[in-house]
């Protein structure tokens, strides 16, 4: 994949501006990231008419094209990440990027099956934004999600696996001895078999979702995030292990941090790490 740079100018909190950086540091893309704090600043730095201006935020790549509030597909576009489908049939076809995922991937590749891999948002899946992973086989001392989901992308892709980001399935069938699966763009993957390695996480319970993102409220905050904790409170929701590292990681900085359960018990490494 070839690298090149690009600005990204927003507002502090905003969601959608949020979710670029997310997409971009997960992919592993070199960005730089530019706080708008004044009328001024929008002016000057993003060539739009003020903070409250609705085409923020604003993309520059490194070629000198500009992008106004981007959507993640419309910037995969720009970076020339974004190709259908190679072929008209796969012998698999694998839903999502984790590590499950790329693991079958590199499998199904390896024994020459002609693999494609299709990935809503970034590769790695929610792994790749943990900021270190010490239960993974074959790294006695821990790897970071970004780097295992880096690691394991290339392995594919040398085996010859197609990997697609953007790419969402909507739903599916079996015709004729194939699965067949439709994209949300009303493309068709066609397949001997189908894994189905995505992840569907239930959001806080509470206020509805816009509520938590206009209040900075981030669901499954990505590593990048913690440097930008030091006046805020990190309290992650859920009782896993990785929740137990997040209410750890950024206690250097942040004033307080803890966990809310949607289970009764904290489950036993959460236990050991966050206690």
């Amino acid at each position: 994949m070839k690298q090149r740079r690009a600005t990204l100018f927003g507002l502090p909190n905003s969601p959608e501006a949020y979710e670029l950086r997310d997409f971009l540091k997960r992919s592993g893309f070199p960005f730089e990231w530019i706080d708008l704090k004044t009328d001024d600043d929008a002016r000057r730095l993003a060539g739009v008419t003020g903070l409250d201006d609705p085409r923020l935020p604003v993309c520059v790549m490194e070629k000198g094209s500009v992008l106004f509030r981007p959507t993640i597909r419309d910037l995969a576009a720009a970076l020339d990440w974004f190709r259908g489908p190679k072929h008209e049939r796969y012998d698999l076809a694998i839903y999502g990027a984790g590590p499950a995922a790329l693991s079958a991937a590199v499998y199904g590749a390896s024994e020459g099956l002609r693999t494609i891999v299709l990935e809503r948002s970034a590769v790695g899946g929610q792994a790749g934004s943990t900021s270190r992973i010490d239960n993974y086989l074959g790294f006695p001392d821990g790897i970071s999600g970004w780097e295992l989901a880096s690691r394991a992308r290339q392995q594919a892709q040398r085996l010859g696996a197609e990997i697609i980001v953007t790419a969402e399935g909507v739903g599916g069938e079996t015709r004729d001895g194939w699965t067949v699966s439709w994209l949300s763009e009303g493309q068709e993957i066609v397949a001997r078999a189908t894994i189905c390695a995505s992840v569907v996480l239930p959001r806080p319970g509470g206020p509805t979702n816009n509520t938590w993102s206009s209040a900075s409220f981030r669901f499954r905050a990505a590593s990048m995030k913690i440097d930008r904790l030091a006046r805020a409170c990190a309290w992650p929701t859920n009782s896993d292990s990785s929740c137990g590292r997040s209410a750890v990681s950024p206690t250097s900085s942040t004033r307080r941090s803890g966990v809310t359960m949607r289970e009764g018990v904290l489950m036993g490494e959460a236990c050991q790490i966050a206690c």
